[in-house]
């Protein structure tokens, strides 16, 4: 039986994680820095629509500052957790285009961004097995359901935005507040 334990609170913005250890099954990990990403294509699960943001929290430092390359240990396994959503490209945002509504997976769908199906929130746990640069992830575990409910949406990327999100992986659950600063 596969074990999740979480209590993660995200107030850090910017450089600069958390510090919280996410336990995943056997894979554990302090979140030492976060940020969000945003892109009119379908970028980060291929199988999904286009406009997407991804919510990324990694296990090492400057994940979005310009003036550092990302800290990794070379040849050292890393891990990232990570929610994808499918807003839809920009202006309109037409898949989603109210920031105010909760995102939720769809029921029956198991998303796999590899061979589709993708879904409008998708909620993985992504194993590397070195930190060198364009490795790809050895593992990849799939939330069974997602939701993401923003409480303050910045489209300008200006200010952070806040929420919540709950992920359920098989008979655990990952569930937290957030406050994240766009990367790009």
């Amino acid at each position: 039986m596969r074990t999740i334990t979480l209590l993660l609170t995200l107030g850090v913005v910017g450089c600069g994680g958390s510090g919280n250890t996410v336990t995943v099954g056997s894979d554990t990990f302090t979140v030492r820095d976060e940020g969000y990403f945003y892109s009119d294509g379908h970028d980060y699960c291929a199988a999904g629509g286009n406009g997407q943001m991804m919510l990324d929290f990694v296990d090492y430092d400057f994940i979005c500052d310009p003036t550092h390359q990302p800290d990794k240990a070379p040849g050292s396994p890393h891990l990232e957790l990570r929610i994808i959503l499918t807003q839809g490209p920009l202006p309109d945002h037409g898949t989603h285009p109210n920031m105010g509504l909760p995102y939720d997976t769809t029921p029956g769908v198991t998303p796999d961004c590899a061979n589709g199906p993708g879904d409008i929130i998708v909620g993985q746990l992504l194993h590397y097995p070195d930190g060198n640069a364009g490795t790809v992830p050895d593992r990849i575990e799939y939330a069974d359901t997602a939701h993401l409910q923003f409480t303050f949406y910045d489209p300008t990327k200006m200010k952070p935005n806040t929420g919540n999100y709950d992920l359920k992986f098989g008979g655990g659950e990952v569930k937290s507040n957030v406050t994240i600063a766009a990367c790009n």
